[in-house]
């Protein structure tokens, strides 16, 4: 069994209030049932570093993407996703990625190859425990094995 630093990494829209304050909720309520989370512009000693992303595979068990209203608004955020997706593509650990859609239809925000799998949030979504639940029960987990091989 692999151990990680971190039970998972929050990849969110950071230049935008609205994203970060998601991101910080979700942060606060994870981390208050005793999971480890790396919020980069929390918790990272170098802003806005690519070589962060070379490390991640080894130091976060998963990778949680926020998609909400303002997610494609920022590049270098789907540029992160995007790198972090390729590397879990090529190591055959898909199954490490959680998307979550929060606040609009999944077909406007994640791109299609992203699998079917995402926890899709109801519009009053700091109240919906059962998608929470669902997150919580996910992390705790052992990460699956990949159904695809690539």
């Amino acid at each position: 069994m692999v151990k990680y630093e971190n039970d998972f990494w929050l990849i969110c829209n950071e230049k935008s209030e609205g994203s970060r304050k998601k991101a910080l909720f979700i942060m606060g309520k994870l981390e208050e049932q005793g999971q480890r989370g790396y919020l980069p512009w929390r918790d990272s000693k170098i802003k806005d570093s690519l070589s962060e992303l070379t490390d991640a595979l080894k130091k976060s068990k998963y990778f949680i993407v926020v998609f909400d209203t303002d997610f494609k608004e920022d590049k270098f955020t789907i540029f992160v996703m995007e790198t972090i997706f390729r590397l879990l593509v090529n190591s055959g650990e898909l199954a490490r990625l959680i998307p979550l859609v929060i606040g609009v239809k999944r077909r406007d925000v994640v791109p299609g190859y992203i699998p079917n799998f995402c926890l899709e949030f109801k519009d009053d979504w700091e109240a919906d425990t059962k998608q929470f639940e669902r997150l919580r029960r996910t992390i705790e987990a052992e990460v699956p094995k990949s159904m695809w091989e690539f």
